[in-house]
């Protein structure tokens, strides 16, 4: 790249439009940071044999970065309908009620794909109606509001696993369903995950419940996991706005039985017709 130069002749700026020109050309996001390494090591060399009298390249701070890759989802509330199809095809499924339970609770709790398939029956408190457990990205414990339709699949799974540790059991390393047997699942009730992927219906569950259902953003993104303000010790407490969320959840999982009940209702007239 540098061909003949000089090294005192290559600049910081030198430096950095390398680093992007390996990128662009090779797109590797991972071992530019190896090559940065690289690149210290040898300025550092040089300084000690007085080629050079200072190792430019330890100020190399502005490196490639990988894009963020948003999860396919619908969230545009002009797309309503198509989410509403999303949600009747997830239900009218031909599953085990292992699968189908899991599936079903996918829009309703919008937790983490990862945090579903490992719930444990000891986490849920059924006479409270709160499912509690530890997020896996964060060491803090979080409460999420069971809405009585999400207790009713929760009551049915039950008369299946409810002597097993987990809600969704499974002969895998784990003792759960993996994301395959979600992924793969949600794929043949005809849903395309290109689209609506496991993990895009927490971005959808906020569209809606911020635009339609007009709900504050605290509550949102609470119930979401994510940290709330820069005061640790708040951030996360599983109690804040817990009525509100309480509420919040009930209502958007009749929000989510009214756009199933539409799809069933324009299926039985088309069916008539």
């Amino acid at each position: 790249y540098f061909k003949d130069r000089p090294l005192e002749t290559i600049k910081l700026k030198d430096l950095e439009d390398f680093l992007f020109w390996v990128v662009e050309k090779y797109k590797i996001y991972t071992t530019v940071k190896r090559i940065k390494q690289n690149l210290v090591r040898a300025y550092a060399k040089a300084v000690k044999h007085d080629l050079i009298a200072y190792n430019v390249a330890r100020e190399i701070d502005n490196l490639p970065t990988m894009p963020i890759k948003n999860f396919p989802a619908i969230t545009d509330v002009a797309l309503v309908d198509d989410y509403a199809k999303v949600i009747a095809q997830l239900y009218d499924n031909k599953e085990d009620i292992i699968l189908s339970s899991a599936i079903k609770l996918l829009p309703h709790l919008f937790a983490r794909p990862s945090e579903l398939r490992s719930m444990k029956w000891k986490d849920i408190d059924f006479g409270r109606a709160f499912w509690t457990y530890e997020m896996t990205k964060v060491n803090h414990e979080r409460r999420v509001p069971l809405s009585p339709q999400v207790m009713l699949i929760l009551r049915e799974l039950y008369k299946h696993t409810g002597d097993l540790e987990y809600c969704f059991p499974a002969i895998t390393q784990t003792g759960y369903i993996n994301k395959a047997h979600l992924s793969q699942t949600v794929k043949r009730c005809g849903i395309d995950t290109d689209v609506q992927s496991l993990h895009g219906f927490r971005a959808s569950a906020t569209t809606f419940l911020h635009e339609v259902l007009k709900m504050k953003d605290d509550w949102i993104e609470l119930q979401l996991g994510h940290k709330l303000g820069n005061d640790t010790k708040i951030a996360y407490k599983r109690t804040l706005f817990l009525n509100e969320r309480i509420d919040m959840m009930n209502k958007w999982s009749n929000y989510l039985d009214d756009l199933r009940t539409n799809i069933m209702d324009i299926r039985i007239v088309k069916a008539r017709r």
